[in-house]
């Protein structure tokens, strides 16, 4: 549960280290993470990592009947350059603006997710009874999906999880391909439908754009779809639960907590220190240079430890102790520069609505079994469950 042992000690022999099991550079120093996060020059497409590193294993080949998919999914989080830009600004400009009205949205339904909730002092599993259902409520319905169909979609974002472990199984990929198939149709229908309705949602909205003229074709809505439902379920849920856990060892922070709801903002954001829920992110070197003073091939591979940078006693005092009071708290949890996490704000609403509710609620909410175990999936940082009584 804890690797700081082994990062400190990276962090200390320096900046970088090679990751012989992955072939890639392993990034651990604050300052060294947060410029190379912020160098343009540095790539996302997984399609320029070199052959046999971690990253060129994610960017597999699809079946040959998912033909949208030959290049890969046309999602911002992996395009550099002018079709990043572009995409940021068509897709991610109507998701912030659907995100600025949607406190009173999140808020009912954190509020529904607390009264499904046993009350009757049963044990229950505060992640897959809370912390999972509530991103994926949120997402669907920023997108304007029926309600009858959250379920469906939930299992699908799970099943599209598994494409973030690089060693999955052959029976785990045939689960995310197949999901993938069904997303294809399902949201090509959802398109249908926005068209002829014009509902007042993000699908819509991205519609409406594509029919003003904008340069947004339907395979990239499609895609970007898929991509929020996967990105904002898994993260997001792994912050609402490592925020929780963090309270629930805590007496004097729940306390706090309860005496003073404003507190609930620096608890989310050190939890994201602490714990980000994606631990690491990747940079593609695209030609030979030199990064950081050290020169690099065309095809190399850089991972940023944001857990690591998180830590890093040159910037953050008794690095390893939550503190919800410290003065100053530049974590690395959503990224840096460019590709910095277009979802941030609707996490930390998120985040900060379900923690409040659930401990306004339940104010002697228990843990029940100290030995959590996080979720198998690399790169990404939550418990598998947190079983807990009211």
């Amino acid at each position: 549960e804890q690797p700081h042992a082994c990062l400190d000690q990276l962090r200390e022999r320096g900046a970088m280290a090679w990751d012989t099991s992955q072939n890639q550079y392993f990034l651990v120093r604050h300052g060294t993470v947060r410029r190379v996060l912020q160098d343009r020059t540095l790539l996302r497409d997984r399609s320029r990592a070199g052959a046999g590193t971690a990253v060129a294993r994610t960017y597999d080949a699809p079946p040959e009947d998912i033909v949208e998919r030959k290049n890969g999914a046309q999602v911002l989080i992996f395009k550099d350059g002018e079709d990043h830009v572009r995409l940021r600004t068509l897709i991610g400009g109507a998701f912030l603006a659907r995100v600025r009205e949607a406190r009173p949205v999140v808020e009912a339904i954190v509020r529904d997710a607390v009264a499904a909730l046993p009350t009757t002092g049963a044990a229950f599993d505060l992640v897959a009874q809370y912390a999972i259902p509530i991103p994926v409520r949120v997402i669907a319905t920023l997108l304007g999906l029926p309600p009858g169909d959250h379920t469906k979609v939930r299992a699908w974002s799970e099943d599209l999880a598994l494409g973030f472990n690089p060693y999955r199984t052959q029976e785990e990929d045939g689960r995310r391909w197949q999901a993938i198939r069904e997303m294809l149709v399902y949201f090509r229908g959802r398109l249908e439908v926005a068209r002829a309705a014009k509902t007042p949602d993000l699908i819509s909205d991205w519609v409406s754009l594509n029919e003003r003229g904008a340069h947004l074709s339907e395979a990239e809505i499609v895609d970007h779809c898929i991509m929020m439902l996967t990105a904002g379920n898994l993260s997001t849920t792994d912050l609402i639960a490592n925020a929780a856990l963090a309270i629930l060892r805590d007496g004097g922070l729940r306390d706090a907590l309860v005496h003073n709801n404003g507190l609930v903002g620096a608890i989310v954001e050190e939890s994201l220190r602490v714990d980000p829920p994606v631990t690491t992110t990747d940079r593609i070197v695209a030609r030979d240079a030199a990064v950081e003073d050290c020169p690099f091939r065309e095809g190399d591979v850089l991972t940023t430890s944001l857990l690591a940078a998180n830590h890093d006693p040159a910037v953050f005092v008794d690095p390893h102790r939550f503190d919800a009071m410290r003065a100053e708290r530049p974590h690395l949890a959503f990224g840096a520069g460019a590709h910095i996490c277009l979802g941030a704000p609707l996490a930390r609403l998120e985040g900060q609505a379900a923690i409040l509710e659930l401990f306004t609620r339940f104010h002697d909410l228990q843990l029940l079994d100290e030995s959590v175990q996080l979720r198998p999936v690399p790169g990404h940082r939550g418990p598998h469950r947190l079983m807990v009584r009211g």
